[in-house]
């Protein structure tokens, strides 16, 4: 995700979420980040913590988390083998299912930037006609190359904005 944002949007520079969260500890860890706008606000009147994140240049902060669900494959699926030969025939397939939420904050004029929500559904197949073919459907893939796309769009119109 982070190479797909960092095409689209190139006056940003990236840093690592570790780095962030060890300059900011205790106030950024996974289970004590700020939940909404008015946590992050809070936080952000701490002189520590603005400090900190004057110190290290930050200007926006993106959190990503979701998840990546797979079913069991359906269908009759046959492979065999024996004394010099072998051999696969029919179909089966497997439901995918990837949802990643993005929030993403200006930490200097503490507000939110926005929210993504992306949801992509696919199969994976597999085809046995003689060798078995998998056909994936890589919806991870998909699901970060829209998110990444949806944050850009946010960012550069927050920009237009924050010009005016």
């Amino acid at each position: 995700m982070q190479t797909e944002l960092e095409k689209n949007t190139s006056a940003l520079k990236f840093i690592p979420g570790d780095k962030f969260r060890d300059a900011l500890f205790p106030w950024f860890e996974p289970n004590t980040f700020p939940k909404s706008i008015e946590d992050l606000t809070s936080t952000m009147h701490q002189p520590l913590v603005v400090n900190r994140i004057q110190s290290i240049g930050i200007r926006v902060v993106i959190f990503v988390g979701g998840y990546s669900w797979k079913g069991k494959f359906d269908g009759p699926f046959m492979v065999a083998g024996g004394f010099g030969a072998g051999g696969a025939f029919d179909y089966t397939s497997s439901d995918r299912k990837t949802e990643i939420k993005a929030v993403f904050w200006d930490l200097g004029k503490i507000v939110s930037l926005g929210e993504v929500e992306v949801e992509k559904s696919g199969s994976f197949k597999w085809i046995g006609l003689i060798l078995p073919i998998p056909i994936p459907d890589v919806t991870e893939s998909e699901a970060c190359r829209e998110t990444a796309e949806r944050i850009s769009n946010c960012l550069k119109c927050a920009d237009s904005h924050s010009d005016k």
